[in-house]
């Protein structure tokens, strides 16, 4: 049986699919040369031009014959029958085969659409409002096709944070998984700047065990530090994942780094938005969620560490410790700064 595709239209992905599919939703015009197919083992989404004998060519117009008395010597020309147009063509290969990529994109079918406007003329100047526009749109795509992604995911690893998350990974695919935890990693960033004032706090009693004076308010530099102390678990653990990987001679790559490193920041979000509601007044429920909250983000990296990265339970076992050693070690550095 072949591989089966994925393909992203308009913001939303859909699939798995089989080859005799894709090749019949390009046929009938319904996958244009545009739009973005994956499947297992690619590292990225590709255009559906990139796939040879995926999108068919378009047949030229024939040219009206000329009159004989006009043009005599066109008589003599031998009168070729007009072009049909043929899916797949005779160097595509059969429908029961894969694709094969060919080293760039054909020529695109002239479209409104295209992704960047040129200028007609050399003398016609580019239009930027334009081209703003375009990207603008582009990225609000992308982003809106992240965050479907991540809620995805979350729902996947709500039911079961452990084994889940290999189940997420691979309905993703490498490029939306990597988007997915970086998803995860700017909420996190963001609740821990929002739920900042128990940390400054935190910061101020630390300054002042180091002889330095506590903080009078917020400043821009505050706002930057807790800026910097919500991307430190994010970069520890795709470090320290990257590293496990490494060692360990695992599987994966830097997409599969980052989707665990962010899935792994969940539960820490979770736990200090509770945190930040219940407030004080119900510690024994913060303590209570601050267990739970830790330990499954144990589990999602010493499962992501097995699963996703085939490292084995050793290193595993030595690499997510460390990873919170350097969190806290590098929080304190930035908190007596």
């Amino acid at each position: 049986m072949g591989a089966e595709y994925h393909y992203s239209k308009g913001g939303q992905s859909f699939g798995p699919i089989s080859v005799e599919q894709l090749r019949q939703l390009a046929a009938t015009g319904q996958i244009t040369a545009t739009d973005l197919v994956w499947k297992e083992g690619m590292a990225e989404w590709l255009p559906a031009a990139r796939f040879k004998g995926l999108i068919p060519a378009a047949a030229p117009v024939p040219a009206a014959p000329a009159p004989a008395a006009v043009a005599p010597a066109a008589a003599a020309a031998p009168v070729l029958s007009a072009p049909t147009v043929v899916a797949p063509t005779s160097d595509s290969t059969d429908s029961s085969h894969e694709f094969r990529l060919v080293e760039s994109a054909p020529a695109p079918v002239v479209s409104h659409e295209a992704f960047t406007p040129k200028p007609k003329q050399e003398s016609e100047p580019i239009d930027d409002a334009t081209q703003a526009e375009v990207f603008a749109r582009q990225a609000k795509e992308v982003a809106m096709a992240a965050g479907t992604d991540a809620l995805k995911a979350f729902q996947v690893m709500a039911k079961n944070p452990v084994g889940g998350l290999r189940t997420a990974y691979e309905n993703l695919g490498p490029s939306r998984a990597m988007q997915v935890g970086i998803v995860f990693a700017v909420l996190c960033d963001l609740v821990v700047l929002i739920c900042g004032h128990p940390m400054l706090s935190v910061l101020a009693v630390s300054q002042a065990r180091v002889g330095m004076p506590p903080p009078t308010g917020w400043s821009i530099f505050d706002l930057f530090k807790l800026i910097l102390i919500g991307c430190v678990p994010f970069g520890c653990a795709v470090g320290g994942l990257a590293a496990s990987r490494a060692i360990g001679k695992g599987e994966g790559s830097i997409f599969s780094d980052i989707f665990i490193a962010g899935a792994s920041l969940v539960p820490i979000t979770i736990l200090i938005i509770a945190g930040r509601v219940l407030g004080l007044l119900n510690a024994e429920v913060t303590i209570v969620i601050f267990v739970f909250a830790m330990t499954t983000t144990v589990l999602i990296l010493y499962s992501g560490c097995t699963t996703l990265q085939r490292v084995s339970e050793t290193i595993a076992s030595l690499v997510v410790p460390l990873i919170f050693v350097a969190d806290l070690f590098v929080i304190k550095v930035i908190a007596v700064i």
